[in-house]
């Protein structure tokens, strides 16, 4: 929903609770004010927040439509998200969105029948209002004359190399579970004190257990804008500022935070936006329960 793009902050505030109070990624305002660990906050200081650009998708939206409500390129939308043909999405499902784009010539009077929404929820009754031009953040995508094919091809792969973390099950996937809830990266199942490896080179942002429900947590930073999590781990074997090799143990598995079995959270973010880890991960090692 709509908040304001800067708040002063009080006397007793921290970065989580004012993400929470404005139901926002804690993330997303760490990245918007440039903070480094551990996060402190000044009374009488103003912090910038960040517009989402989300539509939670209801019952009857196609993507065709969304794109039209939102004053987007229908192949710019799809993406962004990673839809691939037939381009169906889910009703409850939360759609990032790109830059608007100037008014050109009149839209198909036909959406794609293809691009209804699926598995009706009553958990979607609602969605955010039409975001202002202003609140919109420029995109990497650049403007098109017409919508051609969305692309079906992955992200870049002229960023980092990543390999797997740690070799397991993984115990939750990317993306809005069944219980409404959204995680921005995966759970794999691992054994207590298990090493825990980088998935790639770059320098410690961060080494701690300040972020609740994260436990014993690292960011590393890697080349091309991209960073990494590792969260939930029972010992932590780097601090910030040291720099690291792919497949160099950074910590060891465990049970911290908000879980109860041993297991590793995984995050590949790029900028702001969290990408499916699998996506850029060696497929020949995933596996999925």
């Amino acid at each position: 929903m709509p908040h304001p793009d800067q708040v002063v902050v009080a006397k007793g505030d921290t970065v989580y609770t004012i993400a929470q109070h404005y139901d926002l990624p804690l993330r997303s305002i760490i990245d918007a004010n440039h903070l480094d660990p551990p996060f402190a906050l000044v009374p009488g200081t103003k912090l910038d927040l960040p517009q989402e650009r989300f539509h939670v998708v209801r019952p009857g939206d196609t993507l065709y439509g969304v794109a039209r409500l939102y004053g987007v390129e229908m192949s710019a939308l799809a993406s962004l998200n990673r839809l691939t043909a037939p381009y169906a999405i889910r009703v409850g499902e939360t759609l990032y969105l790109p830059a608007p784009v100037e008014p050109a010539e009149a839209p198909p009077a036909t959406a794609p029948a293809t691009a209804t929404a699926t598995t009706p929820s009553s958990s979607a009754e609602s969605q955010p209002p039409p975001a202002k031009p202003g609140q919109i953040a420029p995109s990497p995508s650049p403007k098109q004359a017409a919508a051609p094919e969305p692309s079906t091809t992955p992200p870049s792969r002229s960023g980092p190399g990543f390999e797997w973390p740690l070799e397991g099950r993984i115990i939750e996937s990317y993306g809005t579970g069944a219980n409404g809830t959204h995680n921005d990266g995966i759970n794999i199942a691992a054994k207590p004190g298990e090493p825990v490896r980088a998935a790639e080179a770059g320098v410690v942002a961060y080494a701690g257990n300040e972020l609740r429900g994260y436990g014993n947590l690292v960011l590393i930073k890697h080349k091309g804008g991209y960073m990494t999590a590792y969260a939930h781990n029972s010992k932590l074997l780097v601090k910030r500022g040291d720099v690291v090799k792919r497949g160099q143990e950074i910590a060891q598995a465990g049970a911290t935070g908000t879980v109860d079995s041993p297991q590793l959270h995984f995050e590949i973010r790029q900028g702001t936006r969290a990408i499916d880890p699998t996506s850029l991960l060696p497929s020949l090692r995933a596996s999925a329960s």
